[in-house]
């Protein structure tokens, strides 16, 4: 019977923790939006760097993630209130251009970007589609848009 406190207090602070997790990628935007993701990834066994705190600013891409076996990519993490502006894939691709400059000796194999579009509605409201443009979804073949 002891046993049950510690059990519910266990159980309500990982309810706590998804729920922030749950939040920041449904909703957010900007930091809380980069957190979630590098949460959820942690999660998932993968190793996460945040760049920006690593070399101060936004100079690259948001996270630098790898996993056993695989090689590390560099991940752009963006919230946009409506569908994903098409500027956005720039923004990633500038970055894997950069990134040899930076660490020579650390190669990345690719590069993802993760928008949560229209974040400031419920997500059953959300359009299914990134872009109402299918030649840009098209040209996305070769950088995954999660």
């Amino acid at each position: 019977m002891a046993e049950k406190p510690r059990l519910e207090d266990e159980l309500r602070q990982a309810k706590e923790l998804a729920e922030t997790v749950r939040y920041g990628l449904l909703y957010g935007s900007g930091t809380d939006l980069v957190d979630a993701v590098a949460r959820a990834l942690t999660a998932a066994g993968m190793h996460i760097v945040d760049l920006d705190e690593e070399f101060g600013g936004t100079k690259l891409a948001d996270l630098l993630v790898s996993a056993f076996g695989v090689a590390s990519r560099l991940v752009e993490v963006k919230g946009a209130s409506g569908p994903v502006q098409e500027h956005l894939v720039g923004h990633l691709q500038r970055h894997l251009e950069t990134w040899p400059q930076l660490r020579p000796d650390e190669p990345v194999s690719d590069g993802v970007l993760i928008v949560n579009h229209q974040h400031k509605l419920h997500p059953s409201e959300r359009s299914a589609t990134v872009s109402a443009r299918p030649e840009f979804v098209a040209s996305l073949d070769s950088l995954p848009v999660w």
